[in-house]
């Protein structure tokens, strides 16, 4: 057999990639994983999964990853490479000693699994030169230059449940009940969740007033049922306070949490993080540094960290005045 000249050969430069998880969980991170994984090693290259996070690449704390090692993991919740925040990684000294141990180890990109904070670390080792790409996962759906983050799903979901079953039993009680969900300081899951839940009012910004809550629940004459708040346009109990004061209907507070992140991701959030994954990995491929995976129009494409970071979003009117 004719062995064809070295210079024409199609040889695949990329040796080891880096995976990590970041800031807070988000159902789904695990799919991301997995499609991270399955498709390095498919294009011959060795995935390296890093432990908490960034700390995980100051500390060399670190597993090497095969296809069995993301066996059976695409249904849980959380991350199996564990996620914290890195407080030594917000300095300079902290990016520029894990750009220097990314050098020394031979890791040719990093795929970064995260939010907007994880983002901004991605961006710093970026510009150390190491390749770095950012896949979006936070359930608070709250990066600007992409329509969906891994986790929104099912956490939207988890709170409609639990809508649910709280207005069952404001309804039987002839109460009502306010329910605080995450967030952060985006109401996209207060306003999808409340529009699902048929809740009587809806918190989604710091814009709307408890004033102007009880003027449109006294206004339609509501008697019980569920009012949904956003964590980062009140507090659930000083809310529950005012609309029973002012009412005189017995309020209950009901504060979610966590438990918006946790259990099996829904099918859109498998699909969706193993899409986003293995484009992870594309675009390192095609030395893509600095780049972020979005999706647009139900597609997947790469935008600038830098550029990005700089988009914001806004809740639609249109689901705003639905959820009057």
């Amino acid at each position: 057999m004719e062995l064809l000249p070295f210079c024409n050969r199609k040889v695949n430069k990329m040796k080891k990639i880096g995976v990590l998880t970041s800031g807070g969980d988000a159902p789904g991170m695990n799919a991301a994983i997995r499609a991270v994984v399955k498709t390095a090693i498919a294009n011959g290259i060795q995935p390296i999964g890093f432990i908490k996070g960034y700390n995980g690449i100051l500390e060399k704390n670190y597993r090497v990853m095969d296809r069995e090692s993301v066996s059976g993991i695409i249904h849980s919740g959380g991350t199996i490479l564990k996620t914290a925040r890195c407080m030594e990684f917000v300095t300079a000294e902290g990016q520029q000693q894990g750009a220097e141990i990314c050098h020394k180890h031979g890791i040719d990109g990093i795929v970064v699994i995260g939010g907007d904070g994880s983002f901004r670390g991605a961006g710093k080792l970026a510009a150390l030169g190491v390749n770095t790409i950012g896949v979006p996962g936070t359930i608070d759906l709250d990066i600007g230059c992409t329509e969906y983050t891994i986790g929104f799903d099912t956490a939207v979901n988890i709170a409609v449940e639990a809508i649910d079953r709280i207005a069952d039993t404001s309804e039987a009680h002839s109460c009502f009940s306010v329910v605080e969900v995450m967030g952060r300081h985006a109401g996209f899951i207060a306003l999808w969740s409340g529009i699902a839940g048929s809740a009587r009012a809806i918190f989604a910004d710091s814009s709307t007033t408890a004033e102007q809550i009880v003027e449109h629940l006294r206004k339609y004459h509501f008697t019980s049922g569920t009012i949904v708040l956003a964590e980062g346009a009140g507090k659930a109990e000083p809310m529950a306070e005012i609309i029973e004061r002012e009412l005189h209907v017995h309020t209950r507070a009901n504060v979610l949490a966590f438990i918006q992140r946790g259990g099996n991701p829904t099918a859109k959030d498998r699909v969706y993080g193993s899409m986003m994954g293995a484009y992870a990995v594309d675009l390192i491929k095609e030395g893509k540094n600095h780049h972020l995976v979005c999706i647009k129009h139900d597609e997947l494409c790469g935008v600038e960290i830098s550029e990005g970071m700089k988009q914001t979003k806004e809740c639609s009117e249109y689901l705003a005045h639905l959820g009057q």
